[in-house]
């Protein structure tokens, strides 16, 4: 658990990250470059979920060897899927990333 001190709102604890694939962690389907330590890193603290369409059909390669949790969702509603598969998380302990 990843826990931020919120001046006058007391602390967030965050136990979860949902994150979008293509233009969020990837560009054209390919991981931003220096993107993969960064993920281990907050991998340790927290879980991590990237939840997309695989535009492209790279992410189960490009994320095998990374410690987040995959979700490819079926064409259309995408963001139906993604809204959720937030809910599922747990949404009062998630930072949600993308679109």
């Amino acid at each position: 658990m990843l826990e931020i001190e919120i001046p006058g709102q007391g602390a967030l604890r965050v136990s979860y990250v949902l994150s979008d694939y293509n233009g969020t962690l990837a560009c054209d389907g390919q991981l931003i470059p220096r993107l993969a330590p960064l993920l281990e890193r907050l991998c340790s603290v927290v879980e991590v979920h990237v939840v997309t369409a695989d535009t492209f059909g790279l992410a189960s390669r490009t994320l095998q060897d990374l410690p987040v949790k995959l979700s490819i969702l079926p064409p259309g509603n995408q963001d139906r899927g993604k809204i959720a598969y937030l809910k599922d998380l747990d949404p009062e302990k998630t930072v949600a990333l993308g679109n």
